[in-house]
Formats: C-alpha cells, structure tokens, sequence
C-alpha cells in the first residue's frame, strides 16, 4: 500500500463558535486537495499545541539553512477570527 501524498495548505483560517457544550475553535485548512476543517475543543487544541511544540526545533532549524525568500508568512495579532495565507 502506497502513502498518500500530504496535503500542502495553502491558507489559514482560524475563528471561534459557541454550541450547548461550550466554545470550540474552528480550523479551517485550504489546501491542494480542498478545505479541511476541524472543530478543537480546549484538550484537542492543547495537543495540536504540542505537536506543533516538538517539531518546531527542526523547523526553525530548516529555516536557518534555507533563504530567507522561502519562509512563510508568520501569523500575528491575538484575535478570534484570523487568516493566515502561506506562502
């Protein structure tokens, strides 16, 4: 069985909604293959968090090597509702 390619997002949108059991935040990823969303609760963004902690060495490591034209577009500010397009 072969491995799927992964999908390469392309844009960010990030926004929060409210239902019976509380907030939940809502990831919606544009990417090659189409939009991908995912609805976190607090324990689902905390891992997503660490996950992202524990590669992030590596990532910034890359960065270092490469120039500096081929780094993504960091997000910024705090808001609720925000989108992030990569480049």
């Amino acid at each position: 069985m072969e491995k799927a390619s992964p999908f390469v997002p392309a844009e960010i949108h990030i926004h929060t909604v409210a239902d019976e059991g509380g907030n939940l935040g809502i990831l919606s990823i544009r990417t090659t293959e189409g939009i991908l969303d995912i609805a976190l609760d607090c324990h689902a963004a905390d891992a997503i968090v660490s996950a992202i902690g524990s590669i992030r060495p590596k990532l910034d490591a890359s960065e270092k090597e490469s120039p500096a034209g081929n780094r993504a577009r960091r997000p910024s500010g705090g808001r609720s509702d925000q989108r992030i397009r990569l480049s």
